[in-house]
């Protein structure tokens, strides 16, 4: 079995499938919601723990003799998602295999924020030191989220809120304005019900309640305002998933537009990419990036996995039982990885990152979403840092 930690906030997902209209309907492939059952939880429950096997390291991994990020720094930058309590482990793999990190959960308001008067830096300034020390730059995740809204913030009328929102987002920008090039300002906010415009009610946005539609405004508004007294120069980003889904993204490109012709600083979108094995084809992928570029936004790929379950059915809640990764699938997968960055490569013009969601498979949430200790094989490097056949695959990606 698979080591304990997780995308801790994402792990209650396993519940989160029982609860109705929490993912999409499945007209594409079933998995193509993989992320998609945005959990109903209380934020500011202590993350869930799990009681499987240590995978046995035998000390920190090696550092790659030829950097992914290398190969592909003429066409975006390529990052990883992290947990602080990771990187002892991974002081080498990492900043010899990517130039970008994101903070899996350590910059999510609940968890630094999580009372009006107290902020809680520690987690998340060990990623930023770590990414400042190690020449790399950050992807700032996440100013709101409705997963990770404490209590104290939406409490009081909404003129109240707005102004403890934009207290918030003025420090956690600051603080980080030297190593972030991009914050996604608002998170999953579109829903996933086709006759609802953002997510409320039922799907569980505290922030929805206590200001409707408004706060998504404000934040960027803020975000915008933090961003210029800065001085830096960073780009303020809508992340979402499934926006390979035409309905989703026509839903979400109405509400970029409309902030924009209200003035409202928004300059791209992320797509978080949490794909399988048959779900997007390279022509959905396509489709997507051409929609958001034909809109005026830039496009990056936020929080990429490849799930090894195609035939998942969120319908019916049926699930493929566990398989092991055996060659067929390792070839399988690396073949699905390669076409996926020949997508982006070709549009490199317009991607500004590509983020992977974890660095190895035994730390996945996908190990605990939509089944509780199922293993997946989503990313780049095994149980034990060893990069997989999909490592190697995309150094045959061919470039312009």
């Amino acid at each position: 079995m698979k080591a304990s930690s997780i995308h801790s906030s994402l792990a209650l997902l396993a519940l989160a499938a029982m609860v109705n209209g929490c993912v999409p309907k499945s007209t594409p492939p079933p998995s193509s919601q993989s992320e998609a059952a945005a959990l109903q939880a209380d934020p500011a429950a202590p993350p869930p723990t799990a009681q499987y096997k240590p995978v046995k390291r035998t000390g920190p991994a090696a550092a790659m003799e030829k950097s992914l990020a290398g190969h592909f720094a003429d066409q975006f930058t390529l990052g990883v998602a992290m947990e602080p309590h990771y990187l002892s482990d991974w002081a080498q793999l990492i900043p010899s295999t990517f130039n970008r990190m994101t903070a899996e959960n350590a910059m999510k308001c609940a968890r630094i924020h999580p009372a009006e008067d107290k902020y809680n830096y520690e987690p998340a300034d060990q990623l930023a030191n770590f990414a400042r020390e190690h020449n790399l730059v950050m992807t700032g995740h996440a100013l709101v989220w409705h997963q990770e809204t404490p209590p104290w913030l939406v409490q009081g009328s909404p003129a109240d809120v707005s102004k403890k929102l934009k207290a918030h987002i003025d420090t956690v920008v600051a603080r980080y304005a030297d190593v972030t090039d991009n914050w996604d300002v608002v998170n999953e906010v579109i829903s996933d019900k086709a006759d609802k415009m953002y997510r409320e009610g039922d799907e569980g946005s505290s922030m929805f309640a206590a200001m409707k539609e408004q706060y998504i405004a404000d934040a960027f508004k803020y975000a915008a305002a933090a961003v210029k007294a800065s001085g830096k120069t960073i780009d303020l980003y809508y992340n979402d998933y499934n926006l390979a889904k035409a309905d989703k993204r026509e839903k979400t490109l109405k509400m970029a537009k409309e902030l924009r012709a209200k003035g409202v600083r928004i300059d791209g979108i992320g797509e978080q990419a949490h794909w399988n094995m048959t779900w997007p084809s390279p022509a959905e992928i396509q489709t997507m990036i051409d929609d958001f570029v034909k809109a005026g936004f830039k496009v990056k790929i936020s929080e990429l996995d490849i799930s090894v379950y195609p035939k998942d059915d969120w319908d019916k809640k049926v699930w493929e039982p566990e398989r092991p990764f055996d060659d067929a699938l390792a070839q399988a997968q690396a073949t699905r990885y390669k076409e996926i960055f020949e997508v982006f490569v070709k549009n490199a013009e317009h991607i500004t990152s590509v983020t992977l969601w974890g660095l190895t498979d035994d730390r996945t949430w996908l190990d605990f979403m939509p089944v509780q200790g199922r293993n997946n094989y989503p990313l780049l490097f095994n149980d034990l840092d060893q990069p997989k056949p999909a490592y190697f695959a995309l150094f045959d990606v061919k470039k312009p």
